[in-house]
């Protein structure tokens, strides 16, 4: 799935507390510079589906790539979000990757995955990219 980047992030991606969570309705803008001004853009809500929690992302790695003058971000798929059974369920619009901190006031958005899923009362899987999470230049 590809991945927009938002400017925060450009110059400060730091590996060592990455998250994802998932959200509906939302329109990406490069300029949301935490998460608390990207769950403030109209229409965005996190998503609310039976057992959805955000997930710490593993195997986080940055590697520099000289050959093509380009850094990458990858890290390991989250785990599967079970909602089976569940009574509430989202159609979920993007899955942000983010930077996280004490709060969302203080966690710097880093990547927005379009995943334009429904739940359905059943498991969601979300693959962020098999080639990395983003590149830099």
């Amino acid at each position: 799935m590809a991945a927009t980047v938002y400017n925060i992030s450009k110059n400060n991606i730091d590996t060592a507390d990455l998250r994802v969570m998932l959200v509906v309705g939302y329109t990406f803008d490069a300029d949301h510079a935490t998460i608390t001004a990207v769950l403030a853009s109209a229409g965005c809500a996190e998503a609310t589906f039976t057992n959805y929690a955000r997930k710490a992302l593993a195997s986080e790695a940055f590697t520099v790539i000289n050959a093509t003058d380009r850094g990458m971000l990858d890290a390991a798929d989250p785990s599967t979000w079970s909602n089976a059974g569940g009574t509430v369920d989202n159609l979920v619009s993007h899955a942000i990757v983010y930077d996280h901190n004490t709060n969302d006031g203080d966690s710097l958005p880093v990547s927005c995955h379009t995943v334009a899923k429904t739940t359905n009362g059943g498991d969601l899987d979300i693959d962020l990219s098999a080639d990395g999470i983003l590149y830099t230049s």
